[in-house]
């Protein structure tokens, strides 16, 4: 019965834990890319800050942030005009494009 009732327990707190990160992602998907995964905010995104909040941000840090350069921007020739394409990234990207820790 004791093992009955803490199994009870464990499903229901998952129950509780998917419900609630089910909610978050509809809440905060806004993302163009991808409207079924809120964990990524893309530029263009409500969810992406201004250019003054970026800039904000970076000086407490010291100026180490880093814009993000799509992985798949080595299949292109550019991205936001500079030059990116690179055949072995490529070859490295594509076969990775299922791998979300590679991503």
């Amino acid at each position: 019965m004791k093992l009955t009732n803490s199994i009870s327990l464990a499903l229901f707190g998952l129950q509780l834990i998917s419900a609630s990160v089910t909610q978050s992602r509809s809440e905060a998907s806004t993302s163009s890319y991808s409207p079924s995964y809120s964990c990524k905010c893309y530029e263009g995104d409500k969810c992406w800050p201004t250019v003054s909040a970026w800039n904000a941000l970076n000086s407490t840090v010291g100026g180490r942030l880093i814009k993000f350069v799509p992985h798949a921007a080595v299949c292109h020739s550019n991205f936001e005009g500079k030059s990116t394409f690179n055949a072995a990234g490529c070859t490295e990207a594509t076969a990775n494009q299922g791998n979300a820790p590679w991503l």
